[in-house]
């Protein structure tokens, strides 16, 4: 991800054409960080601001591209300075991932102290104080906003005054989520400026892996531009894209060129039969490639008639496998179908037998296997990440997480997917088949981890 800044000069003797200039020559997803008299008006001509906005490189390019323009106006100047190179590999270890940075960070001016620096009464006193100054100046800025509006007075422009009133919105909001439950802007050896505690909280109460969050809050602290730092929703986008960059995903191909052999492996409980029943009708009635289904798991009888139940309402075939010299047997029988799904044994990543007969089948049989690890979204990191362990000795592939619709938190997820470097590949979001199943997506992980399942699916 890369952000571009520009700036231009307009004549203007109203926002509204201001803003219009931002999206003819921007877009929709350009934020201006500022608005600048620099030539009051006149008899004979209009007052001239100067405009700086920024908009991600991608969504600026869409935006060129959909008004067939190859370059800008030359009214425009570029800052090749301003912009910010966010570039992870999905196959570094975690240390790769990020950036370099400083211990000591810089303060930024007029930076507000320090929690702790402060006794704990005088603090109170100092939140309270500025809480109430916050709120009379919005006050008074609501009613200037309407004084100004109703006398045609224009000493400032309707749009400054409305800027001033988010960025103190910004300030009330951050007064308020200074008084977390650690009462203190240092975490550790990292500062974290007022402007960042919202986001902060967010990620931290999802589960995350403290040292993880801390790693991308260095990250962000040291890569925003300060002119960006003001503005609550620009740090939010900014550290929702920064995550997004640092999931892999795989995507599933739409056309295949060999048998692709699909087998699922994980503990018990975490929904590997109801996820291949999903996987099976994806495949088959879908992508309307032809389907065929093994099943490994005969210890469960119910399971094994519950995928039989699925397989049959599907018109699709089904062969249980008892021993590892049946494996191949079975897969002979199905050659003819494009996709085959393997249902393997449930149990616990600690049943060194069951595990055992998993890997028999895998390193003698001569097919080449797609090996997914099937997780439950609601399980503490460290038994993920046990589990992980445990089951990477089957050479993974991908992952497949579950249970979306189970668990308010999702940080542990993705710490798992940054500490191993594994792609997923789908999540199953609740227990419909064939419904609740998507292909793995970066972003809407995320919106999981910032705002909660609940609300993203709505």
């Amino acid at each position: 991800m890369s952000i571009q800044r520009f700036d231009f000069t307009v004549g203007s003797n109203d926002n509204k054409t201001i803003l219009q200039e931002v999206k003819r020559n921007f877009g929709e997803d350009a934020i201006i960080e500022s608005i600048t008299l620099i030539s009051p008006k006149t008899p004979t001509n209009n007052p001239e601001y100067k405009v700086i906005v920024s908009i991600d490189s991608n969504d600026y390019q869409k935006h060129l591209d959909s008004l067939g323009q190859q370059n800008l106006s030359q009214e425009y100047e570029y800052r090749q300075d301003d912009i910010v190179e966010i570039n992870y590999s999905n196959n570094k270890s975690l240390q790769d991932k990020f950036f370099a940075y400083d211990n000591k960070v810089k303060k930024t001016i007029n930076q507000p102290p320090m929690i702790n620096q402060i006794p704990k009464q005088q603090n109170q006193q100092a939140i309270k104080s500025n809480y109430d100054k916050v709120n009379d100046k919005i006050s008074s800025i609501k009613n200037t906003i309407s004084n100004k509006y109703i006398e045609g007075i224009s000493a400032k422009t309707i749009y400054e005054m409305q800027k001033e009133l988010k960025q103190l919105s910004d300030k009330m909001s951050t007064l308020a989520s200074i008084q977390w439950e650690e009462k203190s802007s240092l975490r550790g050896d990292l500062a974290i400026p007022p402007e960042f505690a919202s986001i902060y909280k967010k990620a931290k109460q999802s589960g995350m892996l403290k040292e993880h969050l801390d790693h991308i809050m260095k990250v962000t602290l040291e890569k925003l531009p300060s002119s960006m730092r003001l503005q609550q929703a620009t740090i939010e986008r900014y550290f929702h894209l920064l995550l997004r960059g640092m999931l892999p995903c795989r995507v599933d191909e739409n056309s295949i060129k060999e048998q692709k052999i699909m087998m699922l492996v994980g503990p018990t409980g975490v929904g590997k039969t109801t996820t291949l029943a999903k996987l099976a009708y994806r495949y088959a009635h879908i992508k309307k490639l032809k389907t065929g289904i093994i099943t490994l798991d005969t210890y469960r009888l119910g399971a094994v008639e519950q995928l039989r139940q699925y397989a049959n309402m599907m018109r699709l075939p089904m062969i249980d496998v008892l021993e590892a010299s049946d494996f191949d047997r079975a897969l002979r029988s199905l050659s003819t179908c494009e996709v085959v799904l393997v249902d393997t044994i449930g149990g616990s990543q600690y049943d060194y037998k069951k595990l055992e007969k998993i890997y028999n089948i895998t390193s003698t049989t001569p097919a080449k296997l797609d090996i997914s690890l099937v997780l439950n979204a609601g399980s503490k990191y460290e038994d993920l990440l046990e589990t992980y362990k445990a089951f990477s000795f089957l050479n993974l592939d991908t992952m497949i997480i579950t249970k979306f619709d189970e668990t308010k938190l999702f940080g542990n997820v993705f710490s798992l997917v940054c500490e191993t470097s594994k792609p997923v590949s789908f999540f199953s979001v609740g227990q419909e088949v064939p419904d609740d199943l998507m292909e793995a997506d970066a972003k809407f992980l995320v919106d999981c981890i910032l705002d909660g399942f609940y609300k993203v699916k709505g």
